[in-house]
């Protein structure tokens, strides 16, 4: 049976939530039942990427990483830890921030050219579970500079509007650069 790491202290401010895994099946039937396309890290093709979620069991239940410099190898875990990796290795980018995106698209027809009206991403906005704070930090960064500036990135803004995004915080992330002298634990 999958498992999460142990319930920590609820702050007295509020700041610090756990979720069960009945409370984080529930979210995603939630969430989907509200029209969100729902993806979340998944084991596909070697690694941990960001994939659509249906059930808990979607997610790289009991499934580890080990990173080095140059290497990334999935292993599996002696226990059912839903997040129990390090980081994947693809970040949340590519879910609103593509390497390729459809500009405009024309068809002929038999006496001009005929610009096609952009077709749909997707089916509705997209909830996004299983971030970690550096992808979290990044998204804040897009957000900064595709949306908040003169210019604003329009695809990016279709594809941000109505996102629903859950952060997942874990000890071991901290664990795994101490033990290997990358940094120090806060």
């Amino acid at each position: 049976m999958p498992t999460v790491a142990p319930p920590s202290p609820v702050r007295p401010d509020g700041g610090q939530r756990t979720l069960s895994l009945a409370g984080l099946q529930g979210l995603i039937d939630s969430l989907a039942g509200r029209g969100y396309r729902v993806l979340g890290p998944v084991v596909g093709d070697g690694s941990i990427g960001y994939g659509p979620v249906a059930k808990v069991a979607d997610l790289p239940v009991g499934w580890g990483d080990e990173q080095d410099a140059g290497s990334y190898r999935l292993r599996r875990r002696e226990d059912q830890m839903v997040f129990g990796y390090a980081n994947g290795a693809q970040s949340a980018k590519p879910v609103f921030f593509p390497a390729r995106d459809l500009l405009w698209r024309a068809h002929r027809d038999q006496e001009d050219v005929v610009v096609d009206e952009p077709a749909e991403e997707g089916a509705g906005p997209v909830a996004l579970l299983g971030v970690r704070s550096c992808d979290l930090s990044a998204i804040g960064i897009h957000d900064t500079v595709l949306l908040q500036r003169a210019y604003t990135d329009r695809s990016y803004a279709v594809r941000r509007a109505g996102a629903f995004v859950v952060a997942e915080t874990l000890l071991l992330v901290r664990l795994a650069l101490t033990k290997r002298g990358k940094g120090k634990t806060r």
